[in-house]
Formats: C-alpha cells, structure tokens, sequence
C-alpha cells in the first residue's frame, strides 16, 4: 500500500499519521539513520540527567535505545494517537518509565523551560516540506513552543537533511533569537548500498541563550562528530558550506557510479568570497579499471 501522503500539508495532520501508522502495522521506522549511526553525536548534547522530550517520535527505536543505556527521563510525543498506542504496548512491560504521550508539537502542554533538551529526528523536515508562505508560518509556530519549553541554556538537537529552504528558515529564527547554533555533518557510510539517498545527514544544535543586542551570532559548522569546529560570520556563509558539503557528497557518489572512463568530472575550490577558482580538481579514470581497485593518484599543477 502506498504510505506516501496526497500533498505535503497531509503531513502535518493526525489523520495521515493514524493511517500511515495503522497500515504499517507494528513495523517500526527510522527517519534518517540507526541508533548506531546517530550515537556519537546523541550523547555528546544529551546527559542522562537531562529532561529530553522527543518530538514527532513516531515508531522510531531512538528512545528505546535510549533508555536502554540508562537515559530515565525521556517523554516521547506524537500528533497520531495510533502509534502513541502502539508504542505504549510495545514497552509498557520492559520500560516502564519511557512515557509516550499523544500531542501536537504545535500547542504543547508543558510548562515553560520544563525541558533541557528537544530531540527530532526527521520531524522538522516532514513539517517544512517547501518554502511556501504556509509551512513557514507552520514551523515558527513550532519553533515558538521549542523556545517555550526549553529552559535557558537548553538544546535543541535536530536530526535533518537540511535542504535549503529548511537551513533558510531555521537560521532566520534562531538567529533573530540570539541562539547558538552548531551543525554537525554525519559521514556518510562508504560501504552502503549505492541505491541509498546519496545527501548526508546532517544534526543542528541550537543552545537557547538569552539574546544580547548587538551581539554577533555564534554559528558554527564541523564535519563528523568530533571534527574541527569552523566559525562563521554570517548565516549566508554557514549555508554556502553546507551547500559545498551536499555538492561534494553528490559529486563522490556521481564519480562511484560511473561506468564510462571518457566523461571528465571538475571541481573548481574558491576561496570564501572569490569568484575565481584557486585549485580546479579534474578527475581522470583509467579505462577499465578494476572494480573495487580504489587505487588513485593526485598531481596538483598551478593554474596557468
């Protein structure tokens, strides 16, 4: 049966989440990557002592894994009361502590900064599908209760594919705010199927800080969990590197799938705020080469 909504809007109402969740039946679903892809960077931003509500949290195992490791204090919430119910049954006899909770991410019931931490996985994609002027209105309605229930210092760690009206919309209001914002670029795994999404996963963290006028934005980019952390003046600057780091992910899987050695492949590298290209990267293959050979050799010659 196909789970795929009529239009995107549908993603946003309970009614499609019941049906996708009651076709499914209890098949559980991953939005963007396993607990083991993920855990790295999940530990790094959330303690065991913190309070984390899990937004949108679907039929995912993330807070089963959780809990399993000894995080005790995770409320998971869902607009779709079928798979609130369905996963209530599932662990109200070996977790009895992880609580589920049907709600609607735009009117939550929790008080003002009751949590320390906000975790979604795939939900702020799901709720932006375009940059239309309704879904944008959506999501700073849901960003809104976000800051609400996020207690000062608190974080919000989004678990995203960042396409660019996603990235545009999210640095707008968290910089407006005064936040912190860091984004981490998870590798890719090498040895996946090529037929899987070739664009990398990417985690925001946003830190609620009390906005100071006048103040300049934190905004920081690292690629992997524990990478160098790059900073940046501006969020057209931090969007211009996630964009390259897409283009480049792109361009390696284009490079792997091809079967024809006379088709030349070039990367131009600029300097940030240049027109020119200081290096230009020209891929030569050799003809049929060994599958799997992963043997290469690289010149680097002055341009001119």
């Amino acid at each position: 049966m196909d789970l795929l909504p009529k239009s995107h809007q549908e993603f946003s109402t309970s009614d499609y989440w019941n049906s996708f969740f009651k076709n499914r039946g209890k098949k559980l679903f991953e939005w963007y990557g396993e607990y083991a892809e993920l855990s790295g960077i999940l530990h790094k931003y959330i303690k065991l002592k913190d309070k984390t509500l899990v937004i949108g949290c679907g039929s995912s195992r993330l807070s089963e894994d959780l809990y399993d490791l000894g995080y005790r204090n995770l409320v998971n919430i869902d607009i779709s009361d079928v798979v609130i119910k369905q996963m209530k049954t599932r662990n109200e006899a070996n977790r009895p502590d992880l609580i589920y909770e049907q709600m609607d991410v735009f009117k939550m019931l929790y008080n003002d900064g009751q949590y320390s931490v906000v975790l979604d996985k795939g939900t702020l994609d799901a709720l932006l599908p375009d940059d239309s002027e309704s879904s944008t209105q959506q999501i700073v309605g849901m960003f809104e209760e976000i800051e609400r229930v996020l207690k000062l210092g608190g974080r919000y760690v989004c678990i995203s594919l960042a396409q660019k009206h996603v990235v545009d919309n999210t640095l707008k209001f968290f910089v407006e705010r005064g936040w912190m914002i860091r984004i981490h670029c998870l590798p890719k795994d090498e040895s996946a199927n090529e037929d899987d999404f070739p664009l990398p996963v990417f985690t925001f963290v946003f830190t609620k800080f009390k906005k100071i006028p006048g103040a300049s934005p934190i905004l920081e980019f690292t690629m992997g969990e524990d990478g160098k952390v790059g900073r940046y003046n501006s969020a057209a600057e931090l969007t211009q590197i996630i964009e390259e780091t897409q283009n480049y992910n792109l361009l390696k899987r284009n490079i792997h799938k091809r079967l024809q050695s006379d088709e030349q492949i070039q990367l131009d590298l600029q300097p940030p705020g240049s027109m020119s290209p200081r290096f230009t990267l020209t891929v030569v293959d050799r003809a049929r080469i060994k599958q799997r050979e992963n043997k290469f050799a690289i010149f680097i010659v002055p341009q001119g």
